[in-house]
C-alpha cells in the first residue's frame, strides 16, 4: 500500500488492513524508529490526521525484500 504512494492517511491504513488502533500504532511505531516510515502531522476539516510515507531507505529495504521472497519462490519450483 505504501510503495504504490507518495503517502496514506493514518486511517486509510487502519481501515484497509483491519488492524486496531493501537495494534496498528505499534507497527508503524517501529518501521518510523527504524527510519523506513516518515510522518507528518496535519489538521483537515478540523480534525488531526496522520501521513505515511516510505522513506528512500524504507523504498529500499521493501524493495529487498520483495527481491528476496521473489527469490525463495524461484527455488522452490
Amino acid at each position: 500500500m505504501l510503495s504504490q504512494a507518495s503517502g496514506i492517511e493514518f486511517g486509510e491504513i487502519q481501515e484497509r488492513t483491519g488492524l486496531s488502533k493501537s495494534a496498528l500504532s505499534k507497527h508503524l511505531s517501529q518501521l518510523t524508529d527504524a527510519g523506513y516510515l516518515s510522518e507528518e502531522s496535519f489538521v483537515f476539516q478540523g480534525r488531526s490526521r496522520l501521513m505515511l510515507a516510505l522513506t528512500p531507505a524504507g523504498r529500499e529495504a521493501y524493495l529487498a525484500h520483495k527481491e528476496a521472497l521473489k527469490a525463495l519462490l524461484e527455488d522452490h519450483r
